[in-house]
Formats: structure tokens, sequence, C-alpha cells
């Protein structure tokens, strides 16, 4: 199934997709949005399948956002927000997975670029992050057994956190460069994972805690 439309802004939840079958939304442009409270560029709630490929979205509060979705794609997309607090770029939350995000362009949020909540087997892939100074790159809140590798994280406040929540989280950072931010890797309560080996340029400090 074939959701793509074209140069047309959608309010939040205007563009859900809500369903058990196969779904792709991509080749959108998505721009000047309201900004008015939880409005979202593409919003997925409980979705199978789904892949989310080469949109362009400015202007967003949250730009991407995917909860509860079983075997997701989200790749090759270009976001841009509006230096607005609190908001995310890419968000995956309560997902049982798998999910992919690799090879997008995330610019200009202010609460992180691409967050993962209580989320399992996600893979965070060769991303772009940059010029986001009051937020994180790359944030993993309660997430497990999820893979951050081989992404450019460039001018925030943290590179990448991650915070078990309190439970084994086995999760994988490595490959990654992160370069002019205050922190590298905020690594929280982290009990268990590997983090290391990543690359830094002028931060602060390469590990946090």
């Amino acid at each position: 199934m074939d959701l793509a439309t074209q140069g047309a802004w959608l309010l939040a939840h205007g563009m859900a997709l809500s369903t058990d079958q196969p779904a792709e939304r991509s080749n959108s442009a998505v721009r000047n949005g309201p900004l008015c409270a939880g409005t979202t560029g593409i919003s997925a709630d409980t979705t199978t399948n789904l892949r989310i490929l080469n949109n362009s979205i400015h202007d967003c509060l949250y730009c991407i956002s995917v909860t509860k979705g079983v075997s997701t794609t989200i790749s090759m997309n270009t976001v841009m927000g509006n230096f607005l607090p609190g908001f995310d770029g890419i968000v995956v939350q309560n997902s049982p997975g798998p999910t992919t995000i690799s090879g997008n362009t995330v610019i200009q949020m202010q609460d992180a670029g691409i967050k993962v909540v209580s989320s399992p087997s996600v893979s965070i892939l060769s991303n772009t992050i940059p010029a986001n100074p009051f937020s994180a790159g790359i944030w993993l809140m309660g997430a497990t057994n999820n893979l951050v590798k081989s992404n450019r994280i460039s001018n925030a406040a943290q590179g990448v956190i991650i915070d078990d929540n309190g439970v084994p989280g086995n999760t994988t950072a490595t490959g990654n460069v992160i370069s002019d931010s205050n922190c590298g890797m905020k690594v929280g309560n982290l009990l268990s994972g590997t983090i290391s080996p990543n690359t830094f340029y002028v931060t602060s400090g390469s590990y946090c805690p």
C-alpha cells in the first residue's frame, strides 16, 4: 500500500497510520506546519512492516513519530525542526521492533535528534545529526538490545545518551563520530552493553556520567 502524498502539511495524526497491513510513506515534502502542541509531520501508531523513506520534513515540532511499531524502517529522510524546546526529530516508543533508523539527516531539534523510548531491537545506523546545540543527538531511554553504529553527530549538548533505566540494556554503541559537543556520550544508568570504540573531536568530555 503506497500512502505517498506530496506538498501538504499533515496535522497531528493527520497522516497517522493505524494498520497491521504493510504500508509505505515515501518521497513526500512536508513543510511549514502549524506550531501548536502535538503536531507531528508523520505519525504512526500500531503498524506492521511500515517504511518511512526519502521524505523531506521541515518546520515540524515532532517530525516522525512511531508508537507500537513492528518491523519498521525509517531511512533516508531529511528532518529539520524549529529550534523550539522539547521536541524530537525521530522518536520511536513502546515498539516491539525490530526497527531500523538509518541514513537520515536530522537538524535543529531541541530535545533529541533521534529518541528511542522503551523499545527493544532498534538499529540506529549511519545517520547525520548536526546543529542541535541544546539537545542530544541520539537518546535511548529504557531501550534494550539496541545498536547505535556509524552515526555522525556534531554541535550537540550530548552526542549520545544511553540510560538503561535500571534494567540490563545490552546496547552497543560503536563506530560513531561525535564532534563539537559538550559531552560525547552520556551513559547514565548503564548496566550492560558496549560503548566503544567511538571517535570524539573537540568535546568537553568523551564519556560522561
